[in-house]
């Protein structure tokens, strides 16, 4: 270990110490909202961190007392956007699975074309919705659609594979002295090959596919993401 890391092992140390009264459930559910806050606000920062980053992020989220006092009941931090208060119906436990849900049918259909409609409403939600931050409404946003478009491409190389076709018609017969000696004629008959592997191609179906699984892979980023911050916030009307 580093001193980055450990200086965030000590603050979930520190944190799960005291919530030790809490359930074991609960008690998992916090670390790894705090754990999972940790991990993105790392992600966007695009290189290794330093001690004083690392510093300022664990400042960000409050001493390990103060999130253990939150999570025994008084108010929570708000959520990444900070609209929980504006638009508390989307930041429940239920958009997470929606947009990731729609999202998958929406890529997966992508060669029905309908299911697009899905993806669409997905976009939307994802963009409306506080659970997410800006930056990762972008990567998801982006990444639904690029991970659509591979697999229409993916879909589009299977189906309308190329084929070698050979004509068989009539044929010349020349004598010894190269005159036209004589000619046969028979029915004319086509005979199709499919096309044998090509390089390019399979390099195409490389690239293709690693693009359509880490856009799914960064899709079930957002999911995991989105549930720990709806879980994370208090429950209203109750």
């Amino acid at each position: 270990m580093n001193r980055t890391t450990d200086a965030i092992s000590v603050y979930l140390d520190d944190l799960g110490r005291m919530l030790a009264h809490l359930d074991p459930a609960e008690r998992a559910d916090v670390l790894g909202g705090v754990r999972e806050h940790v991990d993105a606000s790392l992600a966007e920062l695009g290189h290794a961190p330093g001690e004083q980053e690392v510093a300022a992020i664990l400042a960000s989220l409050g001493a390990p007392e103060d999130v253990a006092r939150a999570s025994s009941g008084a108010p929570r931090p708000s959520l990444p956007d900070g609209g929980a208060s504006s638009r508390p119906a989307l930041a429940g436990a239920w958009v997470a699975p929606v947009v990731f849900g729609l999202t998958i049918v929406g890529i997966v259909g992508a060669p029905l074309l309908l299911p697009g409609v899905l993806w669409l409403t997905a976009a939307v939600l994802l963009g409306a919705s506080p659970l997410w931050t800006t930056h990762e409404k972008v990567w998801g946003i982006v990444s639904g659609f690029v991970a659509g478009a591979a697999w229409l491409g993916l879909s589009g190389m299977f189906l309308l594979a190329s084929s070698t076709c050979v004509t068989q018609g009539a044929t010349t017969v020349l004598d010894g002295s190269g005159e036209v000696g004589a000619s046969t004629t028979g029915d004319v008959v086509s005979t199709c090959d499919a096309a044998g592997p090509d390089v390019g191609g399979i390099v195409v179906l490389i690239l293709l596919g690693a693009l359509v699984l880490a856009a799914l892979a960064h899709q079930v980023v957002l999911l995991r993401r989105g549930l720990a911050r709806s879980a994370a916030q208090p429950t209203t009307g109750a």
